[in-house]
């Protein structure tokens, strides 16, 4: 798992969303495949991680359920789909811009690998739904 901000943010794999160290967090997950998850676990249908298929709809849900601390985003692997969660999450609660979001998850995960179609819709995404403080 990453941390991404700690005892604020991680972003991980379904395999790593199981640790103790989470226990207490929030933990999401983002997809189909992970519906057989137990309590304390928010899903968030996205189909399997389809690199033609749209995240946007998962996006909104995402942020406008998830608290602003301790906060455990996974997918199945943790390298597309929570990758781009965690982006929208930090533009939303923690004031930045995509470029700097898209960098401290890069800089963070080294799973990193979003599909270019999660990402651009993600970045879409930020600039249309980003905090009202980052509008010039």
């Amino acid at each position: 798992m990453s941390i991404i901000i700690p005892e604020v943010l991680a972003v991980g794999s379904m395999e790593e969303s199981t640790k103790e160290e989470f226990s207490n967090w929030a933990r999401f997950a983002i997809g189909t495949e992970l519906q057989f998850m137990h309590d304390r676990i928010y899903i968030y249908p996205i189909g399997d991680d389809d690199p033609e298929g749209d995240i946007s709809t998962v996006l909104d849900s995402f942020v406008s359920q998830t608290p602003k601390f301790h906060v455990f985003v996974h997918c199945e692997q943790g390298m597309s789909r929570s990758v781009c969660c965690a982006i929208a999450w930090l533009v939303k609660y923690k004031f930045m811009s995509f470029d700097e979001a898209n960098e401290l998850v890069k800089s963070k995960r080294k799973e990193y690998d979003p599909f270019p179609r999660y990402l651009e819709q993600t970045k879409r995404w930020c600039e249309t739904n980003g905090s009202e403080t980052n509008v010039i």
